[in-house]
């Protein structure tokens, strides 16, 4: 279960402290007044990206992707690449 909030106005500011993991879009406008309005740092669990500049600034180490998980995601995408009948009966 997560939060995802595509857009964040500056009336919902709240929702980032939220004690589950999400997902949130700030306008950089809203996200300076948020900044000069805290009085503490982000958790280390937070990592802010900022699409515009595409830049990736987490507050701590960012843990490895699974990689059983990662191999075998990789591994369908090149069969899904390489076959187009096998792209055909992939269930979604």
């Amino acid at each position: 279960m997560f939060l995802n909030i595509s857009h964040l106005t500056s009336t919902m500011t709240d929702y980032i402290d939220a004690p589950i993991p999400y997902i949130v879009g700030i306008p950089r406008d809203t996200w300076n007044k948020i900044k000069a309005n805290k009085k503490s740092t982000l958790p280390p669990e937070v990592a802010i990206y900022d699409i515009d500049e595409r830049t990736l600034n987490p507050n701590g180490p960012i843990p490895a992707f699974p990689g059983e998980l990662a191999g075998s995601i990789y591994e369908s995408l090149i069969q899904v690449l390489n076959n187009k009948d096998y792209a055909d009966n992939v269930s979604y």
